[in-house]
């Protein structure tokens, strides 16, 4: 599989293909980001750590998005 940019998802593909783990076209995969910077990202399943200031940066956004969804559970 190969991407034409670096990205999270990109690094994911290769860090289970590092592992040996099967892949597939359209298949969805866990990975933990532990370096936002680099690309660089552990399976769910090898992850240890985690780039606390990329997962706060989400939850920010998401935060000030969510207001959009609210009228959707109304």
């Amino acid at each position: 599989m190969n991407y034409s940019r670096r990205c999270a998802e990109a690094s994911a593909v290769q860090a289970y293909e590092k592992l040996g783990l099967p892949l597939a076209l359209g298949m969805e995969i866990g990975y933990v980001v532990t370096d936002a910077v680099k690309w660089e990202v552990d399976t769910e399943r090898d992850a240890s750590e985690f780039d606390a200031g990329d997962y706060e940066g989400l939850l920010k956004a998401w935060s000030e998005a969510a207001f959009v969804f609210s009228w959707i559970s109304q």
